[in-house]
């Protein structure tokens, strides 16, 4: 499967979230030590965050600066963050706005590589074997449709249950699980394409 590679298991994702809305909370109340909470929060999001834009924008050049635009819209934007979800939901829904806002802008295809993996080989496989299949996904996700894209990093990466999904990209239920099959089916295309396996 697909997966980020800044996941982790429960009790680190619970410590973090505790930790996150501490920081939030000090960010929201100004002064000198809200920057410094801020800069918390961008090193512990940072690494997640380009690695999914790259998987939207095509390379990690853009997906950098896109990065840096989120979160200083986010850190401009933090009063109006309620606290109702994780704060890294919250940024994830900026990241996939400025994503798209970036890819329409620029029209055009990506060329540089992304740090992806496939849906069988782990993120962190170094082997010859890794290495090939992650340069062939490179070429797959590059050519994939936003939307495919989109959809299969929020199941695969973010891990996140269809119901969850249609309402973050606001579509009904049915259409979210219609969404992901079709691009399922459009990686497994592309990919055999590539490499006459099936995925």
């Amino acid at each position: 499967m697909l997966r980020d590679p800044q996941s982790a298991g429960g009790a680190n994702n619970a410590a973090e979230k505790v930790r996150e809305a501490e920081l939030v909370r000090r960010v929201k109340a100004g002064g000198e030590d809200a920057k410094v909470a801020f800069r918390e929060l961008v090193e512990m999001h940072q690494s997640w965050l380009v690695y999914f834009l790259s998987c939207l924008v095509g390379n990690v050049a853009d997906a950098e600066d896109v990065a840096q635009d989120v979160m200083v819209r986010a850190y401009m934007a933090i009063d109006r963050f309620r606290g109702d979800a994780r704060f890294k939901t919250w940024l994830r829904r900026i990241a996939m706005n400025q994503a798209f806002n970036h890819r329409r802008s620029k029209k055009r295809r990506p060329t540089t590589s992304l740090d992806n993996e496939s849906m069988d080989v782990a993120y962190n496989d170094t082997g010859a074997a890794g290495v090939v299949e992650r340069e062939v996904l490179t070429v797959v996700m590059a050519e994939l449709p936003y939307v495919s894209r989109e959809i299969l990093l929020l199941h695969h990466v973010e891990e996140m249950p269809l119901k969850e999904i249609s309402e973050h990209l606001d579509i009904g239920l049915s259409a979210a699980k219609m969404r992901l099959k079709r691009a399922r089916e459009h990686f497994g295309e592309i990919h055999e394409r590539h490499t006459g396996a099936e995925t």
